[in-house]
């Protein structure tokens, strides 16, 4: 018995079509134990946030300082799919025991 070729060809089309959608599930859903560490906003200390100054030094030197003095901070992003996770271009960290996640 052989099978026609419209017939493989439809079956060879499913099949395809059937692995493509269980990856595109996969990748939408499964998690990556990985963390993304990437830049985070940076903060004039020297200045002020809704009027009040972010730092306050008694008895400074200067008590009205010039210039800025950045306050840089690290933005961690974590429960990645398998899609987001190759898009991200930052550092990966391997989530191992540590404090509990908020």
């Amino acid at each position: 018995m052989t099978i026609k070729p419209a017939h493989r060809r439809i079956a060879t089309i499913t099949v395809g079509v059937v692995v493509l959608l269980a990856f595109v599930i996969a990748g939408m859903t499964l998690r990556v134990p990985y963390v993304a560490l990437g830049p985070g906003p940076t903060v004039n200390t020297l200045g002020d946030v809704d009027g009040k100054p972010v730092v306050e030094v008694s008895n400074a030197v200067d008590p009205n300082p010039k210039g800025n003095l950045n306050l840089t901070t690290v933005s961690l992003r974590d429960g990645m799919t398998l899609f987001q996770a190759p898009g991200d271009r930052t550092r990966w960290l391997r989530v191992t025991e540590g404090p509990p996640r908020r």
